[in-house]
């Protein structure tokens, strides 16, 4: 009683701790001894790793980009700045390329700061944790600050924060974004209730956040969202309302500054962007698919490996529970203000989703059609805390009306969902879930009639038991989706060593060069790679290495594998002297030696493959057109010769390709230091030259020679190389891109302004700007 007493007396506190124990509750078992929240089981499906465990069966195969990017990524991040550096560069795949410039990494991103504090297999689950409780809490704050009951905001805040988006995306920054579509529509809200400067601050300090979240298509939504959320809320509050918030999202872009420079420079020169300006196809799901808004394991699921749907489970897991779509039809008759801003959000949303609009290819599109979910599950989320708000505080004479509404939205709902079962049945019995599939029916039934049941006493009656009793089935319908799907393993499946591996890391060390091997791992080794992906990939690289095609996917968003990179012109150049292959895989070809072979896989070294560092003695300045098909054609002999892009100064040669007889002493090279920002280098060449370094060449790269700065020339295409005068040199190869260094003025700058204007004026005690919404008033 005394329990029920203090909830009562403080609602609030008592739905905010709800919302952070929910999320322990499902993923603490992670955070104990010996397991890990990660899909890096995944890898055991693909040599060397699937050597160590044949028959492994990983708990969700779909979870590839968390295996292969995201956690790697953030252990090489903790492990750059536990070492004093801020890593900005990565050495370890595609020969080098921008990491702080590409925001999925997301490196100042306050939730990832865990993985600095904690061992990494315990980061991973607490970042989870953290993420899926701040999208709960802001989604209530926001709620709140409309003035919903505190039950009804638990209810929204509870559907979205355990929807089908947000537990099938945990582990990807797109649902780090999804915090801040609440987050920005409640400052939104607080601007106007309450304007001034701490109120334009709130909004600065959102947008950067967001920003800093790691996926900017998402936050460009997000704002997108919000900015109409403003207009909508113009009436009454006039321009300056919107001149204030206009300023806030433009200080807010400003403090994020820092890591939008950056990607802004690393946009610029990715062949995601180029092949997304050209041409994009629509990927919208077919409507059909809705189904899973009701049903969310209709298709089956990855999980229990019955999945028979459209795309993938990923791209169309947007269920919200079952409780909205009884409560929906009630916000709608309500009227609440912005009730129809939400609907036709949820419109919007469900029309693109769904391409219910013209099927047109998005020419100059940046987000295909499944990353505008949010714009169908938030307000979807939104509309039933609504609808519950309304049975909670709407006086009695409506209830016949809300009585009968709720009947029909059941009836509506249950014949949709029986209609589609009895359409799929013989589907399902060929594909052998004749057994499964009716039992899914059956507990979405039961689910839906308790649910139904409640509402209908809710509908009768005044109290809040009824409400909480809806809220957990709300939670137990969500229950199993957010149970099962991101898998707790064996921390001693958390990227472990195969043999194949240490013998790697043994041959590179007697024979230094890059490896060819699973993509973006080789930096968790300390090898250095080029098979890789990062949702952005340098075009430079990828157009040296393809054939006639980009090796990106449909979506402009694929990644560079092993095959293109073996088969390529460049891949001497490159310096790629150790290929790992599975055991059944033999190579055959001038150079290629046989040094492993296991039941993890084989490695073959390729004596042909350049060294790192290399003096060429001669010189072609080619457009960038030329050279590609000067490379590709086979016809440049890169130990001899460089090609050399934007040189008016370099020595030409014409297309005069024929053999020099001096070519026997072009000079020595040695790196002194590597490190992922620094390379040291002794030259030492009788005739002068150029010094080539096949790293990535990129903007931010600067070069000196025995002290005296120096240009650094874009050669072979991708590559760095600089111009030498006959003798010995000490060139010395730094990363200090001016991107940075101009967002980081800018952002501390903004940082300055936005502190000014959030510091009190006075020391008189206010009370906070949303606290009218706390009081019940409906602004």
């Amino acid at each position: 009683m005394r329990l029920a007493r203090l909830i009562r007396a403080h609602p609030d506190a008592a739905s905010a701790l709800s919302l952070i124990v929910l999320p322990l509750l499902v993923f603490g078992r992670a955070l104990m001894p010996g397991r890990a929240l990660s899909a890096a089981d995944v890898l055991f499906l693909t040599y060397p790793w699937r050597g160590l465990a044949p028959g492994l069966r990983p708990g969700n195969d779909l979870l590839t980009d968390p295996a292969y990017l995201f956690q790697p990524w953030l252990i090489y991040a903790v492990s750059e700045v536990w070492q004093g550096r801020i890593p900005l560069w990565n050495p370890h795949v595609f020969a080098g390329s921008p990491f702080f410039g590409n925001p999925q990494s997301a490196l100042l991103f306050p939730l990832n700061w865990v993985a600095l504090i904690v061992p990494i297999a315990s980061a991973f689950a607490l970042i989870a944790i953290l993420k899926v409780a701040a999208i709960g809490l802001a989604t209530y704050w926001f709620l709140r600050v409309r003035a919903l009951h505190p039950l009804a905001a638990l209810m929204g805040a509870a559907s979205f924060m355990w929807s089908g988006l947000v537990v099938v995306w945990l582990q990807w920054t797109n649902a780090t974004t999804l915090i801040f579509f609440p987050m920005l529509l409640a400052s939104v809200e607080l601007l106007r209730i309450r304007p001034g400067r701490r109120a334009v601050a709130l909004v600065a300090l959102t947008v950067a956040l967001g920003v800093w979240a790691g996926y900017p298509q998402g936050m460009a939504l997000a704002l997108a969202s919000a900015s109409a959320w403003a207009l909508w809320r113009m009436h009454g509050a006039g321009v300056p309302f919107l001149w204030r918030y206009a300023a806030g999202v433009a200080l807010g872009l400003s403090i994020a500054a820092i890591q939008l420079v950056p990607f802004i420079e690393y946009a610029r020169l990715s062949s995601v962007l180029a092949t997304r300006e050209t041409w994009m196809p629509p990927l919208s799901a077919s409507f059909r698919s809705a189904i899973n808004l009701l049903v969310p394991y209709y298709y089956g699921s990855p999980t229990s490996g019955d999945y028979w749907g459209d795309w993938n489970f990923n791209e169309t897991a947007v269920s919200v529970g079952l409780a909205p779509w009884l409560l929906l039809p009630l916000a709608l008759i309500a009227r609440r203000p912005g009730t129809w801003f939400f609907a036709l959000m949820v419109i919007v949303g469900g029309v693109r989703l769904y391409g219910l609009g013209p099927d047109v290819a998005n020419a100059g599109s940046l987000v295909i059609n499944f990353r505008l979910a949010p714009l169908l599950v938030f307000p979807l989320c939104v509309l039933g805390a609504i609808g519950l708000d309304t049975l909670l505080t709407e006086s009695d004479p409506l209830s016949p009306r809300y009585r009968a509404v709720i009947k029909i939205a059941f009836v509506a709902v249950v014949s949709v969902v029986f209609v589609s079962f009895t359409a799929d049945y013989a589907t399902m019995r060929r594909l052998g879930l004749a057994a499964v599939s009716p039992t899914r029916y059956l507990w979405f039934l039961a689910l839906f009639t308790a649910s139904a049941v409640v509402c209908v006493i809710g509908a009768s009656r005044r109290g809040v038991a009824w409400a909480l009793a809806l809220i957990g089935i709300q939670l137990v319908g969500l229950a199993p989706l957010a149970l099962t799907y991101n898998p707790v393993i064996d921390a001693r499946l958390l990227y472990p060593t195969p043999p194949a591996v240490v013998r790697l890391q043994q041959e590179v060390a007697q024979a230094p060069g890059r490896v060819l091997m699973a993509p973006n791992l080789a930096m968790l080794y300390g090898l250095e790679g080029v098979a890789g992906y990062d949702g952005m990939t340098p075009r430079y690289l990828d157009e040296v290495i393809r054939s006639e095609t980009s090796a990106l996917n449909l979506i402009g968003s694929g990644y560079l594998p092993e095959v293109p990179v073996f088969l390529s012109p460049v891949r001497d150049l490159l310096g790629i002297r150790h290929v790992l292959v599975p055991p059944d895989v033999t190579l055959d070809g001038p150079g290629l030696s046989l040094r492993y072979q296991g039941v993890d896989g084989r490695i073959y070294r390729n004596e042909a493959a350049l060294p790192r560092a290399f003096v060429a003695t001669e010189a072609r300045c080619v457009d960038a057109e030329q050279g590609l098909k000067l490379i590709r054609a086979r016809t440049v002999d890169f130990r001899r010769e460089v090609l050399l892009t934007d040189c008016p100064d370099a020595t030409t040669r014409g297309d005069d390709r024929s053999p020099r007889g001096d070519f026997a002493s072009p000079g020595t090279a040695r790196i002194e230091r590597y490190g992922a920002d620094r390379v040291t280098i002794s030259v030492g060449s009788d005739r002068g030259g150029y010094l080539v370094l096949t790293d990535a060449w990129f903007p931010g790269w600067t070069a000196n020679i025995d002290g005296r700065e120096t240009r650094v020339e874009r050669a072979n295409h991708a590559f760095r190389a600089v111009k030498l005068e006959p003798g010995r040199h000490a060139v010395e190869f730094r990363y200090a891109p001016m991107s940075v260094r101009l967002g980081l003025a800018l952002s501390a700058l903004a940082a300055v302004v936005t502190g000014v204007l959030a510091w009190p004026r006075t020391a008189r005690t206010t009370s906070p700007s949303w606290a009218p919404a706390l009081r019940g008033e409906h602004p």
